[in-house]
């Protein structure tokens, strides 16, 4: 068992265990090899990782294209959430009156 898929079942009955996705996994060597990159990074087979993605009860995916390929690795529901917008920063208010100590 690797160090963090016993947690899945740890937290108590009736939690909802959300896993929130950056990238697909599987056979992400063939993906990086085909662009011309060193396949130094992680990389997993499409059964092993829909193995993991069907522990959880709701699978967020950030591009609609991964949510199209990990839907078709898991029996779990998949969403796609996306980036957070770009925000405009409010405008500080003076602070006068405001003493701390």
């Amino acid at each position: 068992m690797s160090s963090s898929a016993g947690r899945w079942n740890c937290p108590p009955p009736g939690t909802l265990r959300v896993l929130d996705t950056h990238d697909v996994f599987a056979d992400r060597h063939l993906r990086l090899k085909a662009l011309g990159l060193p396949v130094g990074f992680f990389h997993t087979t499409p059964e092993q990782e829909g193995r993991g993605l069907d522990r959880a009860d709701l699978v967020l995916a950030i591009q609609d294209d991964e949510r199209q390929v990990l839907e078709e690795a898991t029996t779990s529901p998949v969403v796609t959430l996306g980036f957070m917008p770009a925000v405009e920063p409010m405008p500080v208010a003076p602070h006068e009156g405001l003493r701390m100590g």
